[in-house]
């Protein structure tokens, strides 16, 4: 049975047993950069992919295979696609030093607490929610996902000095003569141009704000920015988020948001989850800010504007919590109905008793499977006075 061989090369050049590797290879797929290593064999390029892949399934009935790429193929590289296209068994993978390996060495900084993330040829929606959660971060750039782009984009979502906190490495051309690196802060990264390629590294050493070291469900309405009152309350909150039932990943809309507390609560489950905070009050805008900073939940993005106009730009949602209408439930839930995804839910808290008779029907209406479940609350402090009781409230799920 013929083997493919992946081989990496990393700054220091080939290995010394380059050649023994190449020798029962009768095709060598790889860039125009390591073509000299082929010697005499039948080069195709690496790219496109899916092409190169065809070649070497057809290749493999005759001879062994070579694949020569830069660093290890392992680390977001061409290997996992080969190794999930032929098997385990068909591939033998001969590593280099990575970009990441030889950055970090750069910087005199241990990895293996850190977090990886590729943004090459990727057009991500929020990329502050994808790093700043994380005290390291390193990232595989491209000319769209620059260094400077990155750093200019982090620094928009940072306020009241946390941008102070984070240190930002870039390391260009390693491993070549004309290396350069670079280790300042944020401001200054967004006002460089970096040569290419290059990689960056994102560490955070300041202690402001919460740490993540708290409990990450069971926010209290005291530590949540708000106006007037107008905060859903502690035990509505923790039913809406188990009716939601959000998801790892996926796009959550937050509708009439208020002071975010919905989307604070559910964004901090988990990092991956995209929430998009609506609301038209511009002074509930600057709470649901203050919230995101204060808890770290860069994944939660604010959006001022009216529902429903203001639904048909964002990314197709997974989950809907609707905390306020502004009398045009009818218009939303017909909006949401038709991008929500197959299997979503849509949560409504319902106060009032028009919200209470027409969530349900205009839900039902749209094909949604209902469920209803009353909340009422008392509150009662050991040795206190007269016991609280809050609004009983009907929380409305509709099922895709």
């Amino acid at each position: 049975m013929y083997k493919i061989h992946i081989i990496g090369v990393g700054p220091e050049g080939p290995s010394s047993d380059m050649d023994a590797v190449l020798s029962p290879c009768g095709l060598i797929v790889t860039s125009e950069r390591f073509h000299h290593l082929a010697g005499e064999k039948k080069i195709i390029p690496i790219a496109p992919v899916n092409n190169a892949i065809m070649s070497i399934k057809k290749a493999l009935s005759d001879s062994d295979v070579g694949v020569i790429v830069g660093g290890d193929p392992l680390f977001f590289g061409i290997g996992r696609l080969i190794i999930e296209k032929f098997g385990r068994g068909a591939v033998t993978v001969h590593p280099a030093l990575s970009s990441m390996q030889i950055a970090f060495s750069r910087m005199n900084e241990p990895w293996d607490n850190a977090i990886f993330l590729s943004l090459h040829g990727k057009r991500p929606g929020n990329i502050p929610g994808l790093i700043l959660p994380y005290d390291k971060v390193f990232i595989l750039t491209d000319k769209t996902n620059n260094p400077s782009s990155i750093a200019a984009k982090l620094l928009n979502a940072l306020t009241g000095g946390l941008e102070d906190e984070y240190r930002v490495f870039v390391g260009a051309r390693l491993g070549m003569e004309s290396e350069e690196v670079f280790d300042g802060g944020l401001e200054d990264a967004a006002r460089r141009v970096f040569p290419e390629p290059n990689v960056m590294i994102i560490i955070r050493n300041g202690k402001n704000g919460k740490d993540g070291s708290g409990p990450i469900f069971g926010l209290k309405e005291s530590d949540i920015s708000h106006s007037r009152g107008l905060i859903t309350k502690d035990e509505v909150r923790a039913v809406a988020i188990h009716r939601l039932m959000p998801p790892k990943a996926g796009v959550l809309w937050d509708i009439g948001a208020g002071s975010g507390s919905i989307s604070i609560e559910t964004a901090r489950l988990s990092s991956a989850l995209e929430v998009y905070a609506i609301e038209s009050d511009i002074n509930e805008i600057s709470n649901i800010r203050r919230n995101i900073n204060a808890f770290r939940t860069w994944n939660v993005i604010s959006i001022h504007g009216e529902a429903p106009e203001i639904l048909s730009g964002l990314p197709a949602p997974d989950r809907v919590f609707i905390g306020g209408s502004g009398g045009r439930l009818a218009g939303i839930i017909a909006a949401v109905s038709s991008r929500l995804q197959k299997g979503g839910r849509v949560v409504v808290n319902a106060v009032t008793g028009k919200t209470k008779k027409d969530a349900p029907r205009l839900l039902a209406g749209a094909g949604f499977k209902i469920e209803i479940s009353k909340i009422s609350v008392t509150r009662r402090m050991t040795g206190q006075g007269t016991p609280l009781k809050l609004n009983t409230i009907d929380i409305i799920t509709g099922i895709k």
